[in-house]
């Protein structure tokens, strides 16, 4: 053992010299096998036919829907108001006329379904808003009352439990005299999915289209940041940022004078250690900076707002110059700093 000590530190005089490490040890959020395994997969979907999975990507019928891993489950509604959810495959069927699928989170109780459906024994069209929880793998449940000719007018999930606004036209043949109202989904609770719903109009639909998407009804979702592994999270570790509803942003400003904005995805990586600040983006946003201007060697001192609305895009705000650096930089409504000549 000596010996072998000894060899190592010979080796780490002779040879160390100029050599630093060049990784950076980094602290590592817990993993569970399904994150290891977040991004390894697609998605597909052929509507049609009824097929779900992985392996439908030479089907071209079948149509890319979202990113997925192979430990995920995945739930189908169908035309027919039922749905299922399974353990994702290459290949499952999950009955014909599918209108919506994707993966199931059994956890997550912020996705809600808006949808409409006419009865097939009343001709009643119905509205309701619902969470699905509780299930069973591979059971059929019904989210309508189940009789012969009901089928789904309108459905669309909504992950932070968003409302609509639906413009609904009825049949030439219906004898109402005004033939196109708008519905807010807004105006519904959101119960379970064995709920029949509320009436939207006993007369025959021709069609239903989204006019605009309103806010969550469960307000705003708080986002922190925890530094240690350089993510958002839902769980209360690291820094508070805010409640971050529908449309809300995360700014970020970067050593290189160049700005970001992203959506609150927990499964993004911050390069912190080139990050100066980290922020939920308000209305009323002013961004401070104070930089130095590689040719002139000039001082200068800039606010401005956040104009932009790409994500993923970065943005320089101080000069092109080579060697411009950025000093400070801060969202504070009242910033003050000291100049040390």
């Amino acid at each position: 053992t000596r010996y072998a000590i000894a060899y190592f530190e010979g080796l780490l005089k002779k040879y160390g010299a100029s050599r630093e490490r060049k990784t950076q040890l980094r602290t590592f959020d817990v993993v569970t096998a399904q994150k290891v395994a977040v991004a390894n997969q697609k998605l597909y979907v052929n509507y049609q036919d009824g097929f779900v999975g992985y392996g439908l990507k030479k089907d071209e019928k079948a149509v890319e829907v979202t990113s997925c891993s192979d430990l995920d489950d995945i739930i189908a509604i169908r035309r027919d108001g039922t749905f299922m959810v399974t353990r994702i495959a290459e290949k499952t069927f999950m009955g014909k006329d599918i209108l919506l699928a994707g993966v199931y989170n059994k956890n997550d109780d912020r996705l809600v379904y808006n949808m409409v459906y006419l009865d097939g024994a009343s001709g009643i069209s119905f509205a309701k808003r619902f969470l699905v929880s509780g299930i069973t793998r591979d059971k059929v449940y019904d989210l309508t009352k189940g009789t012969k000719g009901t089928k789904v007018l309108y459905l669309t999930a909504n992950p932070n439990s968003e409302t609509e606004l639906v413009a609904v036209q009825l049949s030439d043949k219906a004898p109402a005299r005004v033939k196109q109202f708008d519905f807010d989904f807004a105006e519904l609770a959101i119960k379970g999915k064995g709920s029949m719903g509320n009436i939207v109009t006993k007369q025959q639909i021709k069609k239903i289209t989204q006019k605009s998407v309103g806010d969550s009804t469960l307000g705003g979702r708080e986002v922190f940041f925890d530094s240690v592994v350089a993510r958002l999270n839902h769980a209360g570790h690291g820094r508070y940022l805010g409640a971050f509803d529908t449309d809300d942003t995360i700014l970020v400003v970067y050593k290189d004078g160049s700005y970001e904005l992203n959506a609150p995805d927990l499964n993004k990586r911050f390069d912190l250690a080139n990050i100066v600040l980290l922020r939920k983006l308000e209305a009323e946003t002013v961004l401070s900076a104070v930089y130095v201007d590689g040719e002139s060697k000039t001082y200068y001192i800039k606010r401005f707002k956040i104009e932009t609305s790409t994500f993923g895009k970065r943005f320089l705000f101080i000069s092109e110059s080579k060697g411009s650096k950025l000093l400070a930089a801060t969202a504070f409504a009242e910033p003050a700093v000291e100049v040390t000549l």
